[in-house]
């Protein structure tokens, strides 16, 4: 492993597959990010599962099975199942917060997982938690470049 370890909500994938305007060219450069290195990205199974859904639901089973390829197939990606200690931080972080169950084990497994960021393109997780910093793609590419992590 190398680079940033970050943790990724299944929106910034879908900026890119929807090519939705406003995440879309900040999210993008995330994943080229990803491809040279500079981050080591955490995906929590359940992302994986609303990223696929898309695919399955429009019929595009082969679009499915390239993308899960892809991420299968990248040495700085870890797909990380969900365990009885995330699904316990989940409970908890729900109850404390009213997010959805989903958000919340987003959360909890970059949580578990020590990553030092989750990126989530989503208004609605908390402003600030404790254990890991949330920011979306635009303002954590901000942080990278002013931490001299990319030009």
């Amino acid at each position: 492993m190398s680079g940033i370890k970050i943790c990724i909500d299944a929106n910034v994938f879908l900026n890119i597959l929807n090519k939705e305007e406003k995440f879309y060219s900040s999210s993008n450069k995330l994943i080229c990010l990803l491809e040279k290195g500079i981050i080591f990205v955490i995906i929590p199974s359940i992302v994986l599962s609303e990223i696929l859904t898309g695919f399955y639901i429009v019929g595009n089973d082969d679009g499915a099975e390239e993308f899960l390829s892809l991420l299968l197939d990248n040495n700085n990606i870890k797909i990380v199942p969900l365990s009885v200690n995330i699904a316990v931080e989940a409970a908890i972080i729900r109850s404390k917060t009213k997010l959805k169950l989903p958000d919340s084990m987003v959360i909890a497994t970059a949580i578990e997982e020590n990553a030092e960021y989750l990126i989530s393109n989503d208004s609605n997780f908390p402003e600030s938690d404790k254990k890991i910093k949330i920011y979306d793609s635009i303002n954590f590419l901000k942080l990278l470049k002013d931490f001299n992590h990319i030009n």
